[in-house]
């Protein structure tokens, strides 16, 4: 089964070098409309061995390379590779099915999921405020913040938790205290 899939991808890839060689074709100067087929694009690659191949197909069958052959290759290249890829891709992927221990674990993640959704339900439907932000305790420290002069971020530390915004507001209160402070060795000059 492994095999067939892999032979599939394989024919994915060809598809897409098909797709890509057409531009060979164009640059050749042949100009056969929208798509080019397996016959021209493999005479616009190497014409040696399309020939040497309908040479040995009509010494071996006559009738292999007129009707059979030639037919097939009148379709688009990457026609030709990509349909027998997909169903190949499509009839022989696999199928990963849980093993028996890790059913329990799938099924548990599934109820906590549930458990959240029905929560989140219920607390939308009894209008409880949201935990996550607290409006006041955000207008407090934007105002701390623009006291003591520094930006308040774009609103953004309404996101962060307290200990966060204070170490932001630190941060800020160092920045602005080192570019404030003289640097070594001119302490003493005056301009």
């Amino acid at each position: 089964m492994a095999f067939f899939f892999v032979l599939g991808l394989s024919l994915f890839v060809v598809a897409g070098w098909a797709v890509t060689a057409q531009s060979t074709v164009y640059e050749l100067g042949a100009r056969p409309g929208l798509f080019v087929s397996a016959f021209d694009l493999w005479y616009a690659l190497a014409p040696g061995s399309l020939i040497l191949t309908q040479i040995r197909l009509e010494s071996f069958a006559p009738w292999l390379w007129d009707p059979v052959v030639r037919t097939l290759l009148w379709a688009p290249a990457w026609a030709l590779a990509g349909v027998p890829g997909a169903a190949l891709v499509w009839f022989f992927r696999p199928r990963h099915l849980l093993q028996p221990e890790d059913q329990g674990e799938a099924t548990r993640i599934a109820e906590a999921a549930n458990l959240y959704d029905q929560l989140a339900k219920s607390a939308r439907e009894e209008n409880l405020p949201d935990p996550a932000f607290d409006g006041d305790r955000h207008d407090e420290l934007a105002k701390a913040a623009r006291d003591e002069g520094l930006r308040d971020r774009d609103s953004g530390l309404g996101n962060l938790t307290d200990e966060e915004a204070r170490a932001i507001i630190e941060d800020e209160r160092r920045a602005s205290n080192e570019s404030d402070a003289p640097s070594p060795g001119t302490e003493g000059r005056r301009s």
